[in-house]
């Protein structure tokens, strides 16, 4: 904290002589954040050029990439089928017709009122507390309802819950309340329905619980009315029990699941309406039994259907289902989805050239951005006498060399990259024709390939004394010209990369001198302020002694002149 001394006594302007004075002191240390405000800019600048240098490796390296030269474009003549082409399509036309359509199956049933039952009452024991859909050839799945949500609306939010694919929605219609189920899937394997379901659950310790209470007397399954039905067990186990139910052909499912280490061993019996009750006697761990019903009649609504389509004509004619209207296989490397019922449909396939031929201009368009900002960051207006942070810098600069004289000295074998469409310009950039490429990898896509992506052997096998690859640093003419630029770029990179850590400790280490000298500076006005304090006091003494003689003068008496 300053503050201002100027002198009463001596009438100095102490605050701004020591002001100036500390503007000569601090001259050091405003040099020391000169050199840091140069170093950031030149900073800055690497790190630009590192930037454009990483947009070229990126570009040269997606050359390498198999989906890059394995891609397909595939055409339909009509807008009822979309085809698009993936990695590998070879070149292949098909005819084709539209059949049908994929459809969601919808199901609805009618309700008196909102308040009508929507679970079946039939007195015996346990009773129905829920109802259970099958959905194509899976398993029921059972939906609990709360006692107090029997009613259309309470089963369709119970149904919306478990987020089956079936959702259910209640509508007010003129022919009473509606419970509408509908599919969230397509195709006829999506189809459901509700089914009663009589289910036992015995839940065991571990897998290898003995299961059975008496192996020679097995276990016994009664389904409604009928008579018991003895099942023998072979493995004394909860999937043994299962495994035994379901090989008797009873018209009993059993199936084992793992809880939280244990082993529940659920048998089931379902038929359509509500369901009837079981009892599987002789386990050493007595069943729990649950039972499903549903109280109303459902009727489709919309039927399932698969999309189907037609292909070729005559003897030699197939047709493909799906359960979307999405359709895989027909063509290698081809998907394609239908919208409309439609006939004489061509689709075809072809290598996606003009893909590739993308590829080639965001490489080459790389190169030209890495070479605009190392030519701004070099450069220098003779006119003004202004240069930019890296003017003079020659490794840089060096760095433009290496990337026109790969492209300049083309492959061995090959020849120049003129060939394939790239070459240098007067201005010191690349330039791709489009149209030259295409011409070469139409008529000879592997070599045009190879002039882009070829590698060394030589270099690529290299290892260490430990036998672990050597970075690759070395450029061949073997090498096509991604592989070329590739190591070029990594190599720039790596320089740069040095250069910028080099430039961060030169900024550590002048922001070190620069506090030293905040510390110094501190400590040097305030030795002046304590100076110049110590001058007004002094001055104030002396002003008093000279006052003090001046009025002991005056009283001295007054010699008149003759007396």
């Amino acid at each position: 904290m300053t503050s201002s001394i100027d002198g009463l006594v001596s009438g100095l302007s102490t605050s701004s002589l020591i002001s100036q004075l500390m503007q000569v002191e601090s001259a050091s240390q405003t040099k020391l954040k000169s050199k840091v405000t140069a170093q950031q800019k030149v900073q800055s600048s690497y790190q630009s050029v590192n930037a454009r240098l990483a947009g070229l490796k990126a570009a040269a390296d997606a050359m390498f990439a198999d989906a890059t030269w394995t891609g397909s474009k595939a055409t339909s003549s009509s807008a009822a089928v979309t085809a698009v082409g993936t990695t590998g399509a070879p070149t292949a036309t098909l005819s084709l017709d539209v059949v049908n359509l994929a459809r969601a199956q919808v199901r609805t049933a009618t309700f008196a009122s909102p308040t009508s039952p929507v679970l079946t009452s039939d007195g015996n024991v346990p009773p129905i507390t829920g109802v259970s859909i099958k959905i194509g050839t899976g398993d029921p799945v059972d939906i609990t309802v709360a006692a107090d949500k029997n009613t259309p609306q309470g089963l369709a939010d119970a149904i919306n819950a478990r987020k089956l694919d079936v959702r259910a929605a209640v509508v007010t219609t003129d022919q009473g309340t509606v419970l509408q189920l509908t599919s969230t899937k397509t195709g006829t394997a999506a189809a459901f329905d509700f089914v009663g379901v009589a289910r036992a659950t015995s839940t065991f310790a571990t897998a290898s619980t003995p299961a059975v209470a008496d192996m020679a007397a097995g276990v016994d399954i009664t389904i409604g009315s009928n008579p018991p039905v003895n099942v023998a067990v072979g493995t004394d186990t909860p999937q043994g029990v299962a495994d035994a139910i379901n090989a008797a052909g009873i018209g009993v499912t059993a199936k084992v699941t793992a809880v939280n280490g244990q082993a529940k061993l659920e048998v089931f019996h379902s038929q359509a309406g509500a369901a009837e009750t079981i009892d599987v006697a002789g386990l050493t761990v007595g069943p729990t039994v649950t039972r499903t019903g549903f109280a109303g009649t459902t009727n489709v609504a919309v039927t399932a259907q698969d999309a189907k389509i037609s292909v070729g004509s005559g003897a030699g004619a197939y047709t493909v289902t799906s359960g979307s209207n999405s359709f895989t296989g027909v063509m290698q490397g081809v998907t394609l989805s239908v919208s409309k019922v439609e006939s004489g449909i061509t689709i075809t396939s072809s290598p996606d050239t003009d893909t590739i031929a993308n590829k080639m201009q965001a490489f080459v368009d790389a190169a030209n951005a890495a070479l605009t900002e190392i030519s701004a960051q070099t450069a220098y207006n003779s006119t003004a006498k202004v240069k930019q942070p890296l003017t003079g810098n020659f490794g840089i600069r060096q760095i433009t060399q290496n990337i026109l004289s790969q492209v300049g000295n083309g492959q061995t074998g090959y020849g120049s990259f003129s060939q394939l469409g790239v070459q240098l310009d007067k201005s010191g950039r690349l330039a791709f024709n489009r149209e030259t490429f295409l011409k070469a990898y139409a008529a000879d896509p592997a070599a045009v390939k190879n002039a882009v992506t070829a590698k060394d052997p030589l270099i690529d096998n290299k290892v260490d004394a430990q036998g672990k690859p050597v970075p690759k640093t070395e450029v061949t003419g073997v090498m096509g010209l991604a592989e070329k630029l590739s190591i070029v770029t990594n190599n720039a990179t790596n320089s740069v990369t040095a250069s910028i850590k080099g430039g961060e400790s030169i900024i550590t280490n002048l922001n070190k001198q620069i506090d030293a000298w905040d510390l110094r500076l501190e400590r040097r006005e305030a030795a002046l302020r304590k100076q110049f304090s110590n001058l007004e006091v002094s001055l104030g003494k002396l002003n008093q002694q000279s006052t003090w003689l001046a009025g002991q003068i005056g009283s001295l008496p007054k010699i008149e002149n003759g007396s």
